[in-house]
């Protein structure tokens, strides 16, 4: 038994089996032949490389594949070249509109797989008594229908039943039928929502004895939707078959009037079931009916139907992949790559304002880094001038008593000249650069005096006021000119040192601010660039898989 993926029971009982090749090593390789250089390797096997992309594909591409026809697929892409099991869903749509009925299609299944030449077999009253609610899976295959009782057994609850068939126009080509009702997609569908409902349809079934149950994909390579009337007519007609090889469409029209002709530009098969069955019947009873069963078999439409399951279906010697297995690669490899792009597309129309690309970001964090640097230059540069200039210098404390209405005109003048105003002027421009980069700062960067100099604003230094200028001055005492002298060096020092810590708080400060603004978007960024990434190796799968699928056998 081939080894499985862990679908669950239901899917792994549906996968199509192949049996096991035990590996074979040529005799006589040596470690020198081990040791030869890739260019005398032969060229990889495009099925193996097929088989290599869709594997990737279910890694990285998982929100953008079915996964269960990429298993099914996978699961075809193991099996010998032109021996691939080949699985058909035969959908029951509702007869009048009153429920789902399966009905029509469990009778059609019967008529295309029955055995003309043999008596009724035990097989086709066990279809007919099913009950379509529940999914029936029917393999073709003559030998495996000799050697297994014709009974429909349930091994498992978990899984579904099964039984095994001969039919003489199916047999030998590893074809597998799933009957089951079901009920139309919208009207108006696309295809992608029309091959996702009929060629992936979901099977309810127990998971426990405790009475949980599961909806479980059981996807198909094609599908046969079974309607009766002028109803299941109106269904068909309602759904784009005529852009899908994957869904055919029959329809039993016994009941209903029509000339076929009218119909034959529709891409619909008309039958007519109570014809067929009608057909079946006499020639069971005699081969002399034989001339009546081949007027009514051709008139009742059923032998389009069986020439519809064969085609593309029938296994070869000659390794070529069957057509269904192709048809499904490429269907699944199309639906990725428009889901690629829709997301892709989804993602440029989504993009918020604050995202900028990775080239952008890294100019910007350098650029925020080369204006910390300088302004930190120019914090110390600029207030030593200040503090060590000719003016600042002339303001002693025996010069307090004339000139003492200077200190706040200086202290100011100092601040707005000296006080950064290269960093505040650098900061509007980052500031101006972010903006344009798509990247809004809720604060603003450019106020670094308002609230971070209050002294600049005192016009005295701390500690000392008019009242007590005034009050030495009056007195004239030697030990207050003393005291005064001490103090004004003590606060002119404390002023110079908190004019400089203020500085560089409101730089510390203005950096922090901005980097963090910038690190949200970066961190935004980053994993939208993962999910790029992500995309862009699913794009380049994509590729891979279309070339070796070109190249496949």
């Amino acid at each position: 038994m081939a080894p499985r993926l862990g679908l669950g029971p239901a899917l792994e009982a549906l996968l199509p089996r192949r049996p096991f090749v035990p590996l074979r090593r040529k005799a006589g390789l040596g470690r020198r032949s081990e040791s030869t250089s890739d260019a005398s390797a032969p060229p990889a096997d495009p099925r193996t490389k097929l088989e290599k992309a869709l594997t990737g594909l279910k890694k990285h591409a998982s929100a953008h594949v079915n996964l269960a026809r990429l298993q099914l697929a996978l699961c075809n892409l193991r099996q010998q070249p032109g021996r691939e099991s080949i699985r058909i869903a035969v959908l029951g749509f509702p007869a009048d509109g009153d429920g789902a009925s399966a009905e029509p299609a469990k009778k059609l299944m019967r008529l295309v797989l029955a055995d003309p030449l043999k008596p009724e077999e035990d097989w086709e009253s066990q279809v007919e008594r099913h009950d379509a609610a529940r999914p029936l899976l029917v393999r073709v295959d003559a030998a495996a229908a000799r050697a297994e009782p014709q009974m429909l057994e349930i091994v498992r609850k978990d899984v579904l039943p099964e039984i095994t068939v001969s039919s003489p126009g199916l047999n030998g080509n590893n074809l597998e039928v799933l009957l089951r009702q079901t009920v139309p997609p919208a009207p108006g569908s696309s295809v992608e929502a029309l091959e996702e409902a009929l060629l992936v349809p979901l099977v309810d079934m127990p998971r426990s004895s405790a009475g949980t149950r599961a909806l479980v994909a059981t996807p198909v390579h094609k599908a046969i939707v079974v309607g009766s009337g002028i109803h299941g007519l109106m269904l068909a007609m309602s759904l784009p078959l005529a852009q899908t090889k994957a869904v055919a469409a029959v329809i039993d029209l016994s009941k209903v009037t029509v000339d076929p002709q009218e119909l034959s530009c529709l891409p619909i098969t008309t039958i007519d079931l109570p014809k067929a069955a009608r057909a079946l019947h006499l020639f069971r009873e005699s081969v002399q009916n034989a001339v009546h069963y081949e007027t009514l078999w051709s008139d009742s439409g059923i032998g389009a139907v069986v020439q519809h399951l064969r085609a593309d279906a029938v296994s070869n010697v000659e390794g070529t992949t069957k057509g269904p297995v192709r048809d499904l690669i490429s269907s699944i490899l199309q639906n990725t790559a428009r889901s690629i792009e829709a997301e892709t597309a989804q993602r440029l129309l989504s993009l918020p304002s604050g995202n900028v690309p990775a080239a952008t970001a890294d100019s910007l964090q350098q650029g925020l880094a080369d204006w910390a640097q300088k302004a930190h230059e120019e914090l110390q540069e600029q207030l030593d001038l200040a503090f060590r200039g000719s003016r600042w210098r002339k303001l002693g404390w025996w010069k307090l008593f004339w000139r003492v209405d200077d200190v706040g005109m200086l202290s100011y003048e100092m601040i707005a000249q000296r006080f950064l105003p290269e960093a505040e002027r650098g900061m509007v421009f980052f500031a101006g650069r972010m903006q344009e980069a798509g990247i809004s700062a809720e604060q603003s960067f450019s106020d670094f005096t308002k609230h971070d100099n209050p002294l600049a604003m005192n016009g005295l230094p701390p500690g000392y006021g008019l009242y007590e200028a005034s009050a030495v001055a009056a007195l004239g005492i030697v030990w207050s000119l003393r005291r005064l002298q001490k103090k004004w060096e003590v606060s002119r020092a404390f002023w110079e040192a908190d004019v400089r810590e203020k500085g560089r708080s409101a730089l510390r400060v203005t950096e922090d601010m901005v980097a963090d603004v910038l690190e949200r978007n970066i961190h935004g960024r980053t994993e939208k660039d993962d999910t790029k990434q992500e995309l862009e190796k699913a794009r380049e799968l994509v590729k891979q898989a279309e070339e070796a699928l070109s190249m496949l056998k």
